[in-house]
């Protein structure tokens, strides 16, 4: 081999050593840069986790409220309907006896009007 193809031989193998040495150097960022994301996403994971756990923790805490509630109306309930009839009653109760009332006034009006026809028929 002449000094021509050896060198020309050395600056193909140089360039390929710059070569890998370029893939080894993005290979590696590549792999930085997968580990970054990595934790990230580890990151991300746990504080999902966390959010949830406190999601879980606020539906277990409501749907005991919501049964104590539940307790609570079905005690109350039959108080209720007691109350309600005697509003019921009450109401009842104040119309009959604006109707007993409305009929006094007209049975007074009706005696008034036969007294006064009556002391009329006297006069004349």
């Amino acid at each position: 081999m002449s000094d021509g193809a050896i060198h020309e031989m050395s600056r193909a193998v140089g360039s390929l050593q710059a070569d890998v040495r370029g893939m080894k150097e993005a290979l590696d960022n590549l792999n930085r840069v997968w580990g970054e994301r990595e934790r990230y996403a580890t990151e991300v994971r746990a504080t999902i986790h966390g959010k949830l756990e406190e999601v879980r923790v606020d539906v277990v805490r409501l749907a005991a409220e919501v049964e104590n509630l539940a307790t609570d109306v079905a005690v109350i309930k039959p108080a209720i309907e007691v109350f309600r009839s005697a509003r019921e009653r009450q109401l009842g109760a104040q119309r009959m006896g604006k109707l007993i009332w409305l009929a006094f006034i007209g049975i007074a009006g009706a005696v008034g009007g036969a007294v006064v026809q009556f002391l009329h028929y006297l006069r004349t």
